[in-house]
């Protein structure tokens, strides 16, 4: 890594990866999406050293967190009195709480009524954009907000709304590729940050996706 290029130029770092890292059947093309059973996980917790129980977090891990909060603790508390103190506070307050109108999900059920009624035969990810669509024509306060996350395919809503990347930074649209798990670990963040409202488009369905979707919203 310290040989790659600068910024302004292209790189490539060959690498070899095998899928399913730990899985008792590595290197399977069906490790990718294919849900595992009961007694693939225990073989894969124990090739991996993994003890803890689903969703309980060792007490090393939990002290190091809170280690990291304490040290921030002192900076927090000084820009908790700046905001105090600002004009901006209101709106600071307001887009930072995520709520969303009324008429928002007025427009989604109009939407939903309609995609009944006429029954179009178009792909899940037409659809999931027809329907942000419909929220940020009929709600366009939303559209401040909005998150715009996206897993690979250019869409009308992605060139309408712009990518999110260097250097420019004011789209909505983040190419995350196809790295499931890290998007979701992203948005979760930007959820439980708030001041976003992040939407991912990939398969809901994916086994990496689990225990990565805490933060967002029905």
């Amino acid at each position: 890594m310290g040989d790659a290029p600068g910024p302004a130029e292209p790189g490539r770092l060959p690498h070899q990866n095998r899928q399913g890292r730990g899985h008792p059947g590595k290197g399977n093309h069906e490790t990718h999406g294919k849900a595992l059973g009961a007694a693939e996980i225990a073989a894969t917790r124990q090739k991996l050293g993994w003890g803890p129980e689903p969703f309980a977090i060792p007490d090393a891990i939990v002290e190091a967190w809170r280690k990291a909060g304490r040290k921030a603790a002192r900076t927090h508390r000084k820009w908790a009195r700046r905001l105090k103190g600002s004009d901006a506070r209101a709106a600071f307050e307001a887009a930072m709480s995520g709520d969303v109108p009324a008429a928002a999900f007025e427009a989604l059920d109009a939407h939903i009524a309609k995609a009944l009624a006429d029954k179009p035969a178009n792909a899940t990810r037409a659809h999931s954009g027809a329907a942000l669509e419909a929220l940020v024509t009929l709600t366009p306060e939303i559209d401040r907000r909005l998150g715009r996350p996206h897993r690979l395919q250019h869409t009308p809503w992605s060139r309408a709304w712009g990518w999110f990347d260097a250097p420019d930074y004011a789209g909505r649209y983040v190419n995350y590729g196809v790295r499931e798990f890290g998007m979701a670990a992203a948005m979760n963040g930007m959820a439980l940050h708030g001041g976003v409202i992040p939407y991912g488009g990939t398969f809901l369905c994916s086994p990496t996706m689990r225990g990565r979707r805490s933060g967002w919203r029905p």
